[in-house]
């Protein structure tokens, strides 16, 4: 009977022993995976934390650049433009348009002027006709060369007015674009016609670094810079149409104009 109660007793405790393992191994391996999850969040807090700081830096980088930028500025070259009428005498107006530079010194100045006649529709409505009558109306902008003459005069500053061009006949295109309104116009649709003078104006600043920019003069001689993507699109077309489909200015020609209005003109 002693026995039979020391072996349960026994086994009891064997398996009491077994189960404080089995515990033991649970308590182990909870552990560790409590630990192992506390080492992913350590890791993950420590990578935004790197982020962050890298972040910060590349935006105070951006900062510094933009300071730097800025201080730059007033040590900068800055362009500007005046026409000037010589002559307007019997239909022919002659001008000059003076390139200058009224900021800091610059040089390696490049000028470059491309001329399009543009041209546009307008709707006629009689009074108290309904906007919403109107008919589709169309514009094209036609690349033209020849429009300054190929003499300009320059000077060796680096500031002040440094290139002056001539215009020969701002008014040469009057009659063939005249021509033309009567040709297409309409009891619904008018026409009118301007000259637009872009330049395209690259310069070495003060620090060595290269400039292009582009601007639109116009007939008050007041300039709009003009954004580069897009007038360097326009400056390309000019260029492409110089040995093409360009209107000549030093001999207009009515039937090249009209060719050029249908082949150009699209939707406003």
């Amino acid at each position: 009977m002693k026995e039979g109660f020391f072996a349960k007793r026994r086994r009891s405790l064997e398996t009491c022993s077994h189960a404080a393992t089995i515990f033991s191994g649970v308590i182990v391996g909870v552990a560790a995976i409590y630990v192992s999850y506390q080492s992913n969040q350590i890791a993950a807090a420590t990578l935004r934390t790197a982020e962050a700081q890298a972040s910060a830096a590349a935006e105070q980088v951006a900062i510094a650049k933009e300071q730097t930028r800025l201080s730059k500025l007033q040590y900068l070259p800055r362009i500007t433009f005046a026409r000037e009428l010589i002559e307007d005498k019997d239909g022919v107006r002659k001008e000059k348009v003076h390139v200058s530079n009224a900021g800091n010194a610059l040089h390696s100045l490049d000028v470059q002027p491309f001329v399009f006649l543009h041209v546009r529709e307008l709707a006629l409505l009689n009074i108290g006709e309904s906007i919403k009558r109107l008919p589709a109306l169309h514009h094209a902008s036609l690349p033209v060369k020849n429009f300054f003459s190929p003499v300009r005069y320059s000077v060796a500053a680096e500031t002040g007015v440094l290139t002056t061009l001539e215009i020969p006949n701002s008014r040469v295109f009057s009659s063939v674009t005249e021509n033309l309104h009567q040709i297409f116009r309409t009891e619904k649709i008018s026409m009118i016609s301007d000259i637009q003078v872009y330049f395209r104006v690259g310069y070495t600043d003060m620090f060595g670094e290269n400039h292009e920019r582009y601007f639109l003069v116009q007939a008050t001689g007041e300039s709009l810079p003009i954004p580069k993507e897009k007038a360097g699109e326009l400056y390309e077309r000019w260029q492409e149409a110089l040995n093409t489909t360009a209107l000549d200015a030093s001999g207009p020609d009515i039937a090249v104009l009209n060719q050029g209005w249908l082949r150009g003109k699209m939707k406003l």
